[in-house]
């Protein structure tokens, strides 16, 4: 199956991860907060996949 995803974060087949983001530190908390693991947006993905 060939596929295009725009603005994505995870994308799944059947429960099945086909492509996912991975965490990234910005240390961008502007309330002072400590940092967080943040996922960011894939903005255009194509791929391709075996389906069984």
């Amino acid at each position: 199956m060939d596929y295009t995803i725009v603005n994505l974060t995870k994308a799944l087949y059947r429960r099945n991860p086909l492509i996912e983001t991975k965490p990234w530190y910005s240390g961008l908390a502007f309330d002072g907060g400590p940092d967080s693991p943040e996922r960011g947006k894939l903005r255009y993905w194509r791929g391709e996949v075996s389906l069984k």
